[in-house]
């Protein structure tokens, strides 16, 4: 175990990150509601819940009107950007994240959760029916229209659930 905490201090420094922090992987597509999530945890700063969240993808690294988002939020020392990582870096910020938060408004099929379930790591998901249908309750659900709704999942699990472990093998 002092071998993971040195594993999981190691990766954070490395990548200047702080706190302990969610994981989104997904695509910047409008209909992945990071906008909502960027105010979320710009909340959850305001309450001195320090938590972070890093982007995992190439794609959302480069969105220009995101990092605006998070510049307004004043959110630059919270949110991270990770593209080109090496695959071992990868599994290690899975591995030494609270959760893997996925908001979308819409998902025919969450190929971005596959990451997390092999891995068995929690994840915290917009109530939709593609999700529902395939987790059913191993996962914990927010509504996603409402800002208010996900602060107060987010907060209620960063405060009661960090060593919260999970299995998807029956998935």
């Amino acid at each position: 175990e002092k071998i993971d905490e040195k594993i999981k201090i190691d990766i954070k420094t490395k990548f200047n990150i702080k706190n302990d922090y969610f994981i989104y992987s997904a695509w910047d597509w409008v209909e992945k509601n990071y906008e909502k999530l960027i105010h979320v945890f710009s909340m959850l700063k305001k309450e001195n819940i320090n938590v972070d969240l890093v982007f995992i993808w190439d794609s959302i690294s480069k969105n220009i009107s995101l990092r605006n988002i998070i510049i307004e939020s004043k959110m630059q020392d919270n949110i991270h950007f990770l593209w080109v990582i090496k695959n071992s870096e990868k599994i290690l910020f899975y591995k030494n994240s609270l959760w893997v938060i996925y908001p979308s408004f819409y998902e025919p099929f969450p190929f971005s959760l596959t990451e997390a379930v092999f891995l068995d790591i929690p994840i915290i998901s917009s109530e939709l029916k593609s999700v529902s249908n395939i987790f059913n309750d191993k996962i914990e659900y927010f509504s996603p229209i409402s800002i208010n709704n996900i602060f107060q999942k987010i907060k209620f699990f960063v405060q009661n659930n960090k060593e919260k472990k999970v299995s998807y093998d029956d998935i």
